[in-house]
């Protein structure tokens, strides 16, 4: 690894972070200015990226630019189990108010981080997109970091796009707007954007758009991603709302009952990806590995009533436990049973009806949660 340094009113020293190539990129950058305590990373590219060669965007197949953007604060802080998120709390009441000032922002997430042990920043950093802003050399990004951090402003890392208002808190960008606009079904696809926006709550915004085909997505300001993102729909060649996207939380009962559409749940574990690369709105997680302690596991949930909560029995150890908690995240509780024979009858006892049975692959970082539950157990004084 390597570091370069430009002088521009005072020195700012790049660092090699990494020289992997993702697909995109093929350097990698880093720099940390102590006084600000602010980070700043650039991206090298060279040719187009995904998003603009679908926007149109031309850009020569071996141009060399940068792209720079700044680690920002969302205003949250994290708790992480497993590396699931199990917590998100406010940082600071008055945080809309700070939120575009750095120097007062960072202050308040530090100042809160301390008070809160074991808690982390969620930090936003900037994605690839068709409206990116790159620059010609690393001189020019070193430039553009020293005016942000004698601003006091954030980097701007994309050009403010311009969208029209089709509802109250329901944006689309012009291009897609046109696009919609000239295909064969597009009045039925704004008809049915308008419909929908009937639904959203006050602190949600719904964004429509076009890459290859119509879609739109709801958020909800005041959540991290992935987990603001509460729908996502696509539209078909004929202008109709497809079964293709996810729902979250209430948006779920909205799709099927108003527009008969049944999207994937990803209140449940289809919301996670175990090691793959996550589609847009999941959270990462990773697979564990079944204890040989284990030797019968049968879990449920129920689908209907409370996809979150799920229930059952596992034989660990030689002792059988009842088992239940959150398939998302957060701790199991587990009670000690009655011996094996009887074991499933006191199970079936306390399981609602309906409930639909679910594998431990499908439950994030469900064996590192058992077997601490199980630990915690035993250590009780009983």
């Amino acid at each position: 690894m390597c570091s370069l340094s430009f002088i521009v009113n005072y020195e700012i020293t790049f660092k090699e972070l990494s020289t992997e190539e993702d697909g995109r990129a093929i350097a990698f950058y880093g720099y940390s200015d102590r006084t600000s305590c602010r980070d700043f990373r650039v991206r090298k590219l060279c040719g187009p990226v995904v998003e603009e060669i679908a926007a149109g965007v031309y850009v020569p197949e071996d141009m060399i630019r940068y792209f720079a953007h700044e680690l920002i604060p969302t205003g949250r802080l994290v708790k992480a189990q497993f590396d699931e998120v199990v917590d998100l709390i406010d940082p600071d009441k008055k945080w809309a108010e700070i939120r575009n000032t750095p120097s007062k922002a960072l202050m308040a997430i530090f100042r809160h981080t301390r008070k809160c042990n074991g808690f982390k920043p969620v930090i936003d950093e900037a994605e690839y997109n068709e409206r990116m802003i790159t620059y010609r050399s690393l001189e020019e990004c070193a430039l553009a970091i020293e005016n942000a951090i004698d601003a006091d402003v954030w980097l701007c890392s994309h050009e403010p796009i311009r969208r029209h208002i089709l509802a109250p808190r329901t944006e689309i960008d012009f291009r897609s707007k046109a696009l919609i606009a000239s295909s064969p079904g597009g009045e039925k696809v704004l008809k049915r954007i308008l419909e929908l926006s009937k639904h959203l709550s006050e602190f949600e915004k719904l964004t429509v758009s076009y890459v290859w085909q119509p879609f739109m997505y709801v958020e909800d300001e005041r959540l991290a991603h992935p987990v603001s993102v509460r729908l996502l729909v696509f539209f078909d060649d004929e202008g109709s709302l497809a079964g293709k996207g996810f729902t979250r939380g209430c948006w779920r009962q909205v799709m099927r009952t108003h527009f008969g559409v049944k999207l994937e749940d990803f209140d449940g574990p289809a919301g996670f990806t175990n090691g793959r690369k996550p589609l847009f709105g999941q959270v990462i997680t990773h697979p564990g590995v079944r204890p040989a302690s284990v030797t019968a596991c049968e879990l449920v949930h129920n689908e209907f009533v409370d996809t979150n909560k799920l229930f059952g029995r596992v034989e660990i150890d030689g002792a059988t436990y009842f088992i239940r908690g959150k398939i998302i995240a957060g701790e199991f509780t587990v009670q000690k049973l009655p011996p094996k024979e009887d074991g499933a009858v006191y199970v079936l006892g306390r399981i609602r009806r309906g409930a639909l049975p679910i594998g431990p692959e499908e439950i994030p970082h469900f064996w590192q949660r058992l077997t601490a539950a199980v630990s915690n157990a035993k250590d009780d004084p009983e």
